[in-house]
């Protein structure tokens, strides 16, 4: 009785989990003992996805944890497709308490679990587009406007974000223009004199 393993096309960020699973067939419950796990390659790193329930039925998960600056933009790799047991460890079927087998074909879809734990920052060469140079008077606007290298998304705290620029030698608050909820790699805000 040996598992398929199945896991969901995402792309993965940091904090994230991605869940392996397990499935031994209909009827077929196994018990656990221990902490089972599955290795798993993102990008060039081996990480670990640990068993984390399913015991008394016929699916194992298995977690891996993404952790900030994981990335792998081709899929993940399952380098050695089976389940490791350390010391003490064991599968057993639940109504024969026979071990099960432990390897596994890798799934088809590794190139689709795609893992992204790298945060977005402002981009390095033009990442603050400022107003052009010219005179302006009270009522105009000046739009300044930063640019990320990766989309995120604006959610408003209990006030509204602000860019604070300086306007002949005071500091002023610029306020974003984007409402709430706004997914972009661009954000402006606006400072009306």
């Amino acid at each position: 009785l040996s598992p398929t393993v199945t896991v969901a096309s995402d792309t993965y960020a940091d904090g994230e989990n991605i869940d392996l699973v397990a499935n031994f067939g209909a009827g077929n419950n196994v018990d656990v003992t221990g902490a089972p796990s599955i290795e798993i390659l993102v990008g060039s790193t081996s990480r670990t996805a640990t068993y984390v329930s399913g015991a008394g039925t016929n699916q194992l998960t298995f977690r891996a944890p993404v952790f900030t600056g994981d990335s792998d933009t081709n899929g993940i790799a399952i380098p050695n497709p089976v389940i490791t047991l350390p010391a003490g460890a064991t599968i057993v079927e639940d109504n024969t308490n026979h071990p099960v087998g432990l390897t596994f074909a890798p799934p088809a879809n590794l190139g689709n679990v795609l893992v992204d734990g790298i945060a977005p920052a402002i981009r390095p060469s033009g990442g603050v587009s400022l107003p052009p140079g010219s005179a302006y008077s009270t009522g105009n606007t000046l739009n300044f406007t930063i640019n990320f290298d990766d989309a995120v998304t604006y959610s408003q705290g209990t006030s509204p974000a602000t860019l604070a620029v300086t306007v002949g030698n005071t500091v002023r608050q610029a306020s974003i223009a984007q409402p709430t909820g706004t997914t972009a790699t661009s954000f402006t805000f606006a400072y009306q004199l």
